[in-house]
């Protein structure tokens, strides 16, 4: 079983190292969903979770994984910094994007 961690530590930690990828603002522009949990890859270094984003009403709802740095990996990848894997909304649905998201918290590991 998958290590998990409550989608709220990693907003607190977003928000406390500057970040604001978790703004309200940001949310509602990209009308944007945020999965509850995320996933720890193997050395706890980063949090995967599913983001799903719709851009009207016309639009169909698509999902991004995502990870946030738990630490600090390099001047870029800083503590509480967000990146996106692949494309964003890469997935048509949430299944396929969480099978994807599995995958890769199996691989990714800091050395």
């Amino acid at each position: 079983m998958k290590d998990k961690i409550d989608i709220q530590e990693i907003i607190n930690i977003n928000k406390r190292n500057g970040f604001h990828f978790f703004d309200k603002s940001a949310i509602r522009f990209f009308n944007s969903r945020i999965a509850n949990r995320a996933y720890l890859n193997k050395d706890r270094s980063r949090a995967f979770f599913i983001t799903s984003e719709k851009f009207d009403y016309k639009s169909p709802r698509l999902f991004t994984i995502r990870y946030c740095n738990l630490r600090n990996i390099s001047e870029k990848e800083r503590e509480g910094s967000t990146e996106t894997i692949g494309e964003f909304q890469q997935y048509k649905n949430r299944s396929s994007a969480l099978r994807q998201l599995f995958k890769e918290v199996e691989e990714w590991v800091t050395i």
